[in-house]
């Protein structure tokens, strides 16, 4: 048997992209496994060179690359994005084995694989912004994300959203010119009632983004890509029927909302919709329903809802 010449952990970094996508001379690839067999660092990080280079890359449309191109300019003028807590992601969230990878390790010779592996983050990123999904964390999903949802559904408790002091996200459209809102999801056990999602759907500031932001132009371009937004946030066996239902019924809407949560002591289902008005967003509309779930994992009671909440964006009472 012939023993294959044993790498370093720094020339084992550099060869994982190409060993993933199958470049390697057979020699190589025997040597780089060899390697692999010994070495439970290097293992980790080529469990998280496959996650990256699996993921899949949606192509931009013409909006998203002139966004980008803004973007960079934008940054190239020092100028300084508005935070925004459900946009951007927390980087502590990044894998853990990438975390805590050794600085010992980080020589020269190993700059090409990091290179290679922040242009594959880069480009995933751009896929999931273009993506339009963002899952906001309950019970289920841990982290900062669910602090952003626990945040608006607080709003709405404590009463109108007019009352209290404004904030970036809500009254300065014109601070944000490259991001485009994009649904909200909420998981977990949320406590909803009838009056916080009238609010949800009147002054909350996801319907207000897309108040701001879209209209009867883009529903052509934009329903599809959030319709299977929400179907990634939220389970698609208890979704699927009561989102077709909806949308048949209001074909001219975007779904910008999904949530499971209790309602009166009963597990619901809650999409939101966002209808534009034809004449200008003096009649933007929302839309707001919900349906009682069975037993976990069991299909929503559809077509029929609980129950159902709609109105003008912004002012006004539902009805």
């Amino acid at each position: 048997m012939t023993l294959q010449p044993a790498i370093s952990h720094e020339r084992c970094s550099e060869l994982l992209v190409p060993l993933v996508r199958g470049d390697l001379a057979p020699a190589e690839t025997a040597s780089v496994e060899g390697h692999l067999e010994g070495c439970t660092g290097c293992a980790g990080e080529l469990a998280a060179v496959r996650s990256l280079l699996g993921a899949p890359v949606e192509a931009m449309d013409d909006l998203e690359r002139a966004r980008l191109r803004a973007g960079i300019a934008g940054g190239l003028r020092h100028e300084v994005p508005v935070a925004d807590p459900y946009v951007h992601p927390d980087p502590d969230d990044a894998p853990r084995n990438l975390r805590r990878a050794s600085r010992r390790r980080i020589q020269p010779g190993a700059w090409l694989g990091v290179a290679a592996a922040t242009l594959i983050l880069f480009a995933g990123a751009l896929a999931y912004l273009g993506s339009g999904g963002l899952v906001v964390g309950g019970s289920d999903q841990g982290g900062g994300a669910g602090t952003a949802g626990s945040a608006e559904e607080r709003a709405l408790e404590d009463g109108d959203t007019g009352s209290r002091a404004p904030r970036a996200m809500d009254e300065a459209p014109d601070s944000r010119p490259l991001r485009a809102p994009a649904p909200l999801v909420v998981r977990g056990r949320t406590e909803l009632t009838e009056k916080t999602l009238t609010r949800l759907g009147r002054t909350g500031p996801t319907f207000r983004a897309f108040a701001r932001v879209y209209g009867s132009d883009d529903v052509g371009r934009l329903q599809g890509r959030f319709t299977r937004a929400l179907e990634r946030g939220l389970d698609n066996a208890l979704l699927g029927p009561c989102l077709n239902q909806a949308i048949g019924a209001q074909p001219e809407s975007l779904p910008a909302y999904g949530a499971l949560g209790t309602l009166d002591g009963r597990r619901v289902l809650v999409l939101g919709f966002f209808i534009p008005g034809s004449q200008g967003p003096a009649v933007h509309r929302f839309s707001v329903r919900w349906w009682g779930l069975r037993g976990p994992g069991e299909p929503a009671r559809c077509p029929q809802p609980l129950g159902s909440s709609g109105g003008p964006i912004g002012a006004g009472e539902s009805r």
